[in-house]
């Protein structure tokens, strides 16, 4: 009687929680499990029905989720040859919608993104079918793409008139590609705003958000991203002050102190202005 066997060692990287050890591999930072996939070709004797040796402890469940990326280090216990397949369409081989590695009858590493949808799918080798381990790679549903917005300064002080800019910035996640569409409100006629430019391609990207106020006050600004049916906003608060307050204060003088030394300079000028006059007198012919 024949037997086979493979022996797996998974590696899940995410951004999940510390890792879950075996049975059950959940969604881990960098989990690492070792799985031993073993079958027999006739199912009598020490053999199953399914298959499998008798007492064989049956492989563990490998859980991921949509963006994993899943690292298996695959090695041929009995030297035959073997394929590594997620059977996503039930078919049993390899297609182009099954993660299949290469065919390896020593040692491989097969790397594969977890880009399939989310459900329960059997995993094994597409050469011996009876190897197959039903309902054992189960996908979980990943974090919907989505962006967020956000702006700096979140303050910004200027002069009545005055442009003051603010940097809106978007940033992916969860793979977001998509076109985010930018639109400003205030809470006053007073204070106008343009965006520069009014749409974000790519999923990643940055605008530049300009506002004068004719007014001296204190505003709001609302910049909105909205990308589909999701949206997010971001708030930009807008000090306007007259010329005469930026950066510091206005002191009081006392201007009492200042008029003795005032009438002295005239009194210094007038001497001053006498003393040519006589000078050019007793020059003069």
């Amino acid at each position: 009687m024949t037997g086979f066997l493979i022996v797996l060692s998974a590696t899940i990287m995410n951004e999940g929680s510390p890792p879950s050890l075996l049975p059950h591999v959940s969604k881990a930072q960098a989990a690492s499990i070792s799985i031993t996939l073993a079958g027999c070709v006739t199912p009598t004797g020490t053999c199953t029905s399914a298959g499998w040796w008798e007492g064989t402890i049956h492989d563990p469940t490998i859980t991921v989720t949509q963006g994993d990326t899943l690292t298996l280090h695959l090695s041929s216990a009995d030297h035959n040859t073997h394929q590594f397949i997620v059977d996503v369409d039930g078919l049993g081989t390899c297609s182009t919608t099954d993660p299949c590695s290469s065919l390896f009858s020593s040692g491989t590493t097969f790397t594969f993104i977890i880009g399939m949808a989310s459900g329960t799918y059997d995993y094994g080798c597409t050469i011996h079918p009876q190897m197959i381990v039903l309902g054992g790679f189960i996908v979980n549903p990943g974090t919907p793409p989505d962006f967020s917005i956000s702006a700096s300064p979140g303050t910004v002080s200027a002069n009545v008139g005055v442009l003051g800019n603010s940097t809106i910035t978007i940033a992916p996640q969860g793979g977001f590609t998509g076109t985010v569409g930018l639109a400003s409100t205030t809470n006053s006629t007073n204070l106008s705003c343009t965006l520069s430019p009014t749409s974000i391609s790519g999923g990643s990207g940055s605008s530049i958000l300009s506002c004068n106020g004719s007014v001296q006050a204190k505003y709001l600004v609302t910049v909105t991203g909205t990308s589909g049916s999701v949206s997010h906003s971001a708030g930009v608060v807008y000090n306007v002050t007259t010329s005469g307050t930026v950066g510091g204060s206005i002191v009081p003088v006392d201007m009492s102190g200042l008029l003795p030394l005032y009438i002295g300079l005239g009194l210094a000028s007038a001497g001053l202005f006498a003393a040519v006059l006589v000078y050019g007198r007793r020059r003069a012919p």
